[in-house]
C-alpha cells in the first residue's frame, strides 16, 4: 500500500492536509483531506489524473507509472483554469505586481535623482551646460560642416546631420565656419542625434600650425582679435590653459573671449599674468614675450 501526504494553503490562507492510500496490486485508491474522504476509485493500475475541489480550490492528483514499474504521485492546485477563485487570485496578483512596480519605480527614481543630483552638483557650471553622459560615454567621430550650418558625421552605419547640444551652438555661431570644415564630436551611442563638440579633441591639432581654411584656424583668427597681448598667441593660450587646468579650462577660455562671459573674462584676465601661466606658456611657446611683473 502506497501512502503519501501533502500540506497546502488555500486562497484564504487556511492549511489543509491531503493524503492518499493506493494499492499497487489491486489499484484501489482513497484520497482524503483533513480526515475526510474526497475521492475513491478502483483498479487504478495505469497513469491517471484526478481533479477534485477542496473548499474553493481545484486540486489535481497525477498518478504516473504502472503496476510492474511502480507508481509516482504528484499533487498541485490548478491556478490556471477559469474559476472564480483563480479570477480573484489573478486580479490580486496584477494589483500586487502594479503596486510592486510603482514602489520599485519610486525607489529607482529616488536613487536616480540622488545620483544625478550629486553628479550635477559636483561639476562646474561649464560642464553642466553639456550632457553629462556624453562627456563620459560619448563616441568620438569627425564631423563636417554643411552649407546650411549643420554638422554631418558617420555613426556606425548611419549618416547623421544635425546641430550640437548645449552651449556649443552659441560657440559655433561666433565662428565663421565654411562648408567642409571639420570638427571632432562626441555622440550618443543610443541616440545618434544627440552630440556635442569635442573641443579637446578638436583642439588637438593646435599642436601643429592649422592648415589654411581649417575650422580651428578660423577659431584662432577670431580669438586673436579678443585676447590681450599678455595672453600670447591664441594657439599658445589654449594649449597653456589645457596643460594647467585640463580641457574644460580650455573651453572656459574659448567662452570667455568668444561669448564675452564676464566671469570667465575676469578670471582669465587675472590668470594670464600669474606665474604658473607665464611659466607654462614659455615652455610651450618660447617666443612669447614674457611678463616680468603682474599688474596691480
Amino acid at each position: 500500500m502506497n501512502q503519501f501526504q501533502w500540506t497546502f494553503l488555500d486562497n484564504k490562507q487556511q492549511r489543509h492536509t491531503l493524503g492518499i492510500a493506493h494499492s499497487s496490486k489491486s489499484g484501489h485508491l482513497v484520497v482524503h483531506c483533513d480526515h475526510r474522504v474526497v475521492l475513491i476509485d478502483f483498479g487504478v493500475l495505469e497513469e491517471r489524473t484526478f481533479s477534485f475541489f477542496v473548499e474553493e480550490e481545484l486540486c489535481k492528483l497525477n498518478i504516473r507509472g504502472s503496476k510492474e514499474a511502480g507508481f509516482t504521485y504528484d499533487f498541485n492546485i490548478d491556478t490556471e483554469i477559469d474559476t472564480e477563485t483563480n479570477r480573484i487570485r489573478n486580479k490580486k496578483k496584477r494589483s500586487e505586481s502594479f503596486k510592486s512596480g510603482m514602489r520599485l519605480a519610486v525607489l529607482l527614481g529616488g536613487v536616480l535623482a540622488i545620483v544625478l543630483g550629486v553628479a550635477w552638483w559636483g561639476h562646474s557650471s561649464r560642464m553642466e551646460s553639456l550632457p553629462y553622459s556624453l562627456r563620459l560615454d560619448g563616441i568620438q567621430a569627425t564631423a563636417e560642416f554643411l552649407d546650411d550650418g549643420r554638422l554631418e558625421f558617420i555613426a556606425g552605419d548611419n549618416i547623421v546631420k544635425g546641430r550640437p547640444l548645449g552651449n556649443d551652438v552659441a560657440r559655433l555661431n561666433r565662428i565663421s565656419f565654411q562648408s567642409g570644415d571639420e570638427l571632432s564630436i562626441l555622440f550618443d551611442g543610443f541616440n545618434d542625434d544627440n552630440f556635442i563638440i569635442d573641443w579637446p579633441g578638436t583642439l588637438e591639432i593646435l599642436k601643429d600650425e592649422p592648415k589654411p581654411g581649417n575650422a580651428v584656424g578660423t577659431l584662432l583668427d577670431v580669438m586673436s582679435l579678443e585676447l590681450p597681448q599678455v595672453a600670447g598667441h591664441p594657439r599658445c593660450a589654449l594649449l597653456t590653459a589645457e596643460k594647467i587646468s585640463g580641457p574644460w579650462s580650455m573651453i572656459g577660455l574659448i567662452d570667455g573671449f568668444l561669448l564675452q562671459k564676464p566671469v570667465e573674462l575676469e578670471k582669465w584676465q587675472k590668470r594670464f599674468r600669474e606665474s604658473a601661466y607665464q611659466h607654462r606658456i614659455q615652455q610651450l611657446c618660447p617666443t612669447t614675450k614674457k611678463v616680468l611683473s603682474p599688474e596691480i
